[in-house]
């Protein structure tokens, strides 16, 4: 598969290579859930942390309904986890990338349940 788009600064056809490159330069990469209720409508759910592989450097945003954070992850063979700390019913998560090659793999939301919401 190849993607092709029309380039207006030099006015012509250039297709993005494998690794995610348009003339030598990465271009940003972006990946984005709908807002899910973890499995558990209408109980409070607190994210304790996320943990994830990535060989490259990405941003992971969760949101929820009254807050959002953005973690920094460098890219790294092994596993790496980081404390999050944010509350919510809904959560929404946005895995970002502004490098070639981007590989993120294996995310695990860790969290606690709340009392359900009456």
């Amino acid at each position: 598969r190849r993607v092709l788009f029309r380039s207006g600064e030099q006015n012509r056809i250039v297709q993005i290579d494998e690794s995610g490159e348009v003339f030598g330069e990465p271009t940003y990469k972006l990946w984005q859930s709908a807002y899910t209720d973890l499995g558990y409508a209408g109980y409070e759910k607190s994210i304790s942390r996320i943990s994830l592989q990535t060989k490259t450097a990405c941003d992971v945003l969760i949101e929820t309904e009254k807050d959002s954070r953005t973690i920094h992850f460098d890219g790294k063979i092994v596993s790496q986890t980081k404390k999050i700390n944010i509350s919510g019913v809904m959560f929404k998560v946005t895995f970002s990338s502004n490098v070639a090659n981007v590989e993120i793999t294996h995310p695990i939301l860790y969290f606690n349940l709340g009392k359900p919401n009456a």
